[in-house]
């Protein structure tokens, strides 16, 4: 297993069975960004109940290598995966669109990530135009001058960034517009 670097990694740990997972656990709710949920429900090809395990996703500032990680948390390498997608990974929490797995509710992830999932949830079910449309309530329904850093904060609170990503001048050009008026 190579050494890989990432902002986010995902983590499958058994803190029933093995301490070590108890206090890693412990350590990332008090100094990480995370979300975790524990899947007491899984069910295995062959019908019987998976051992209870607890999958969190935690989020960095700045790139943090895997064996760093495993050794401030004390566990093996291989119970970290870089996660390649955050959104994709804090929807695996509930099993988001995968009927074929037992679901689980938003209300039993915890962490300060929960937020985001629960922005992206909110955003799955919308068409991009209706995104749009929502980002430009928000500079519309403004009466002060609005600044880029306070609307891509907004943007990316609401899980939108990629929407704001891709029509980044129109939205540039509606905030001059903005302000000029105010």
């Amino acid at each position: 297993m190579n050494n890989e670097r990432s902002l986010n990694w995902c983590l499958v740990l058994y803190p029933q069975e093995d301490n070590s997972h108890k206090l890693a656990l412990d350590y990332i709710i008090s100094h990480y960004s995370y979300a975790y949920i524990k899947h007491d429900r899984d069910i295995l090809d062959d019908g019987s109940l998976k051992k209870e395990h607890v999958h969190v996703v935690i989020k960095f500032n700045n790139y943090r290598w895997r064996n760093a990680i495993a050794e401030e948390l004390k566990i093996t390498p291989n119970y970290l995966e870089k996660c390649r997608n955050l959104e994709n990974a804090l929807k695996y929490l509930i099993h988001f669109n995968n009927e074929d797995k037992a679901q689980y509710d938003i209300s039993e992830v915890n962490g300060d990530l929960k937020l985001k999932l629960s922005n992206y949830l909110e955003h799955t079910e919308k068409s991009e135009s209706d995104k749009v449309l929502e980002l430009l309530y928000y500079i519309n329904s403004f009466d002060n001058f609005i600044t880029l850093n306070d609307f891509i904060h907004y943007v990316c609170s609401i899980g939108l960034y990629d929407v704001y990503r891709r029509s980044a001048t129109t939205f540039i050009k509606l905030l001059e517009e903005h302000n000029r008026f105010i």
